[in-house]
């Protein structure tokens, strides 16, 4: 009896060793995050990522103009939201949204106009002429 419970004891040592998990490999040095657009690589040593930015909302408040006739903004929302919104070339003054635009929008002094691109059907051409020339 002695012999078959030292037996008994013996197996399951050995089951219970065989299910200790033992590491394989010392850890190696942890990756370094990259950068994201927004923000600078460190020592500049990486530059900017060139993923796509993920729009949370795509607004086009001049549904009617064909788009290559429409301003692009890229804003940045205050919770991290990104936005998109196409407008006509008079809805802009000076690299800014009109007053009303923004009332219209619900844009706080928190949010952050990241880019306003002009229409794609003005790129590369010259600005219309001025009409009282």
């Amino acid at each position: 009896m002695s012999k078959l419970v030292s037996t008994f004891v013996l197996v399951w040592i050995i089951i219970l060793a065989a299910c200790t998990p033992v590491p394989i490999a010392t850890p190696g040095p942890t990756a370094t995050r990259t950068p994201s657009p927004l923000t600078p690589a460190p020592h500049d040593n990486v530059g900017p990522t060139v993923t796509p930015i993920p729009f949370k909302q795509i607004i086009d408040l001049s549904p009617d103009t064909p788009i290559e006739d429409e301003a692009t903004i890229i804003l940045r929302k205050s919770n991290g939201d990104f936005w998109k919104i196409l407008v006509t070339p008079e809805q802009i003054q000076d690299r800014q949204l009109s007053p009303q635009l923004s009332q219209q929008l619900g844009l706080t002094a928190a949010d952050e106009i990241i880019d306003i691109a002009p229409p794609a059907s003005m790129m590369g051409h010259r600005p219309p002429a001025n009409p009282t020339d």
